[in-house]
């Protein structure tokens, strides 16, 4: 998933620089000889400066980020159908020490769970229970850290944008402070844009990374509850298999000791 990751942000970077130079949209920057306002996309990054650049490539990391959770949080990834198919004839026919060995042939969310629960089957349902949860506990642990960087993403780039814009903004003053004339205001406002340009690429690039991270952690939600649902199903069977067999243990009578063999007296003679 890794090289996925890497070659998804390298596709996404030379699309967008791409579009860039393709599809040059009209956004925002003084043009004093037009009088209008025409930068393209590129020209905004390249006004944005070091820090514009580092919010724009941040951005296209979480979109891979984003495509890399589409992907591995499919309901067929997380749950497959063809497990719970397994798994449930295995439980019908009583064959319950097959089912860890369909577990490691399809890895998945529910696998795992599944495995942490019969690691502890040798020990009655009470440990199996508890090993399930704490292994659908742990599992939907892992799911929610995929969304971080998202959330980290979202967190940073305003950041990011209000300092390039209070950086951009004690620059312009600092020129203004040494400009003379009509000048020092047209400086000062085309300061003050340049330095505004950081924080729009900030709030662009938080605002979906946000969504996005709201959107997944909806999602593992779901997918948690199904997969709860599936496993209280699936282990219906062996619940009932391991109460019985408890069950009857210990009604069974225990069992007696072995009788001492009788040792005759010897009579005294008188």
């Amino acid at each position: 998933m890794k090289f996925l990751t890497v070659r998804l942000s390298i596709l996404l970077l030379t699309g967008a620089f791409a579009a860039a130079f393709l599809f040059p949209p009209a956004a925002a920057a003084a043009d004093p000889a037009a009088g209008s306002v025409s930068q393209t996309f590129l020209d905004l990054i390249k006004a944005g400066g070091i820090i514009g650049l580092a919010i724009f490539l941040l951005s296209l990391w979480g979109g891979a980020e984003a495509i890399r959770l589409f992907v591995l949080l499919r309901r067929e990834r997380v749950i497959p159908s063809d497990l719970i198919e397994e798994a449930r004839q295995a439980s019908a026919a009583g064959a319950f020490h097959s089912i860890p060995d369909l577990c490691r042939r399809r890895p998945s969310f529910l696998a795992s769970v599944l495995l942490s629960g019969l690691r502890n089957a040798a020990e009655g349902w009470a440990e199996t229970e508890k090993g399930l949860e704490e292994g659908l506990e742990a599992e939907t642990a892992r799911l929610y850290r995929k969304t971080d960087f998202l959330a980290l993403v979202g967190s940073i780039a305003p950041m990011l944008g209000l300092l390039g814009t209070v950086l951009g903004m004690l620059r312009a003053f600092g020129e203004l402070a040494v400009s003379e004339g009509l000048g020092r205001f047209a400086n000062l406002a085309q300061g003050i844009y340049l330095a505004l340009v950081t924080t729009v690429d900030g709030l662009f690039a938080a605002i979906p990374a946000l969504a996005l991270c709201a959107f997944f952690n909806h999602r593992i939600a779901e997918l948690v509850s199904d997969s709860a649902e599936t496993l209280e199903s699936l282990s219906r069977p062996l619940k009932e298999y391991l109460l019985r067999r408890s069950s009857a243990g210990s009604n069974a009578e225990p069992p007696r000791p072995p009788e001492l063999p009788r040792v005759r007296a010897r009579k005294t003679e008188n």
